[in-house]
């Protein structure tokens, strides 16, 4: 206890060895105590025999717990540990929170694992937890980053259809996925549905957008296409960088 106190989590897991070796079972309470102080202190190896030790002694820790121990695997760039957490809720019968899956979700994207997240996704909808935007924003970000627009299309597509409802960060990842995939003409039309649901594009959306019209080869007409996009969009980029910005889009349509 006086090891847990004073953030010594990994003295404390000793000691709790040598007591499981004498046969001295730690209290319900001790060992509670000491899976959160693990946490905390990041020690994700140190948490597991913490778990071993309460499934042994038939304590089932809070799904809170699971997802603070996820969170603190994601730090340490242990993908691995988060899924262990996982298989570990079930084995004491721990039922997950929609917390734990969103933070299992977030270990996958920080591992750029798509498949895997795609996975966790699954069994939350089939443990009938919904899905907050934030886990939605983070899936459709990681298809921006490489470079798969489409799929980040359909990810929306089902959050709609979950009738989860995008916010301004979905709406950015998505033009920005969009963008990242070449497909300027899908960003517009994210864009605009975005406007449509009452959120305006950030200087640097809309900056994006903007060259990324200018500069489609033998598709854009100035007067019929762009003028309009700037007439909308170009407020919504600061004042001193609008002037800039107008040159570079001059720049790009000589260029297209």
């Amino acid at each position: 206890d006086a090891c847990v106190k004073g953030q010594a989590p990994r003295r404390a897991c000793e000691l709790l060895q040598q007591m499981r070796r004498e046969d001295h079972g730690p209290s319900p309470t001790m060992l509670i105590s000491l899976l959160d102080a693990c946490v905390r202190g990041g020690e994700v190896d140190a948490s597991f025999e913490v778990l071993r030790a309460m499934g042994e002694a038939n304590v089932r820790p809070s799904s809170a717990s699971f997802t603070a121990l996820v969170h603190a695997s994601t730090r340490a760039r242990r993908l691995d540990a988060a899924f262990e957490a996982l298989a570990a809720m079930r084995r004491l019968k721990v039922r997950p929170a929609g917390a734990t899956f969103s933070a299992v979700i977030g270990a996958c994207v920080a591992a750029d694992d798509f498949a895997a997240a795609m996975g966790v996704l699954q069994e939350m909808l089939k443990s009938s937890e919904v899905p907050e935007p934030s886990v939605f924003n983070s899936l459709i970000g990681l298809c921006g980053k490489s470079g798969e627009g489409e799929y980040a299309l359909r990810i929306f597509a089902y959050m709609k259809q979950l009738e989860v409802i995008p916010n301004s960060t979905t709406f950015r990842a998505l033009v920005a996925a969009c963008l990242n995939a070449g497909d300027s003409a899908r960003a517009e039309q994210a864009v605009h549905e975005m406007a449509a649901a009452g959120w305006e594009p950030d200087a640097e959306t809309a900056e994006s957008l903007l060259r990324a019209v200018a500069s489609r080869q033998g598709e854009v007409s100035l007067p019929g296409r762009l003028l309009p996009l700037l007439h909308r969009f170009l407020p919504c980029v600061e004042p001193a960088a609008r002037g800039p910005l107008l040159l570079r889009l001059a720049a790009d349509l000589c260029e297209a």
